[in-house]
């Protein structure tokens, strides 16, 4: 169980602990309902959960990162942003690593490519650089999402094991990359 200062290092938010949660882009999605399958988020306005909501199509739909048939970038981009980018953001508590992995981000060596650590530690696994292209074995982010050692493995909390899929799919894109 984390302790407060550990949950503060995720959950801060201008000066605040804030919940952590989905983003709207990550709800903007078909779901099978009992009457048959709705936008969650139309359906949500609709039962009167959400206002101020725009129409759905005005909001960005993140991809399924486990959908084979979606481009694979989006898909790894996609789970970097649900896993890392509460914490790996220009306002996150890891915004002094200079690696942002929000959806967003545009600019590659922002999201890790040929970008070095800045304080990766032992965490580095002696790899020289967050993402490296067409090298996902020598690539730290995915030496961090494979491992569950304490101080290394990323996400830090909340879990106790490896991911075998997502590890794959950061591999896959990574070797892609050129």
């Amino acid at each position: 169980m984390p302790n407060k200062n550990q949950c503060k290092a995720c959950h801060a938010f201008n000066g605040k602990i804030t919940p952590l949660g989905p983003k709207a882009r990550n709800l903007n999605i078909d779901y099978a309902y009992a009457k048959g399958a709705e936008n969650q988020l139309a359906h949500w306005r609709a039962a009167g959960l959400l206002a101020g909501v725009p129409e759905t199509a005005e909001i960005p739909a993140a991809t399924d990162w486990r959908d084979d048939a979606a481009p694979l970038e989006k898909r790894a981009r996609t789970w970097l942003d649900v896993n890392c980018a509460h914490c790996h953001r220009a306002e996150g508590p890891a915004s002094n690593t200079g690696l942002f992995l929000t959806y967003g981000e545009n600019v590659p060596v922002r999201y890790g490519v040929l970008k070095r650590p800045a304080a990766a530690g032992r965490g580095s696994g002696n790899r020289e650089f967050d993402i490296v292209p067409g090298e996902p074995d020598r690539s730290i982010v995915t030496y961090r999402v494979e491992s569950t050692a304490p101080g290394v493995m990323m996400p830090e909390l909340g879990r106790h094991i490896a991911d075998p899929d997502a590890v794959k799919l950061l591999a896959d894109w990574i070797a892609s990359l050129r």
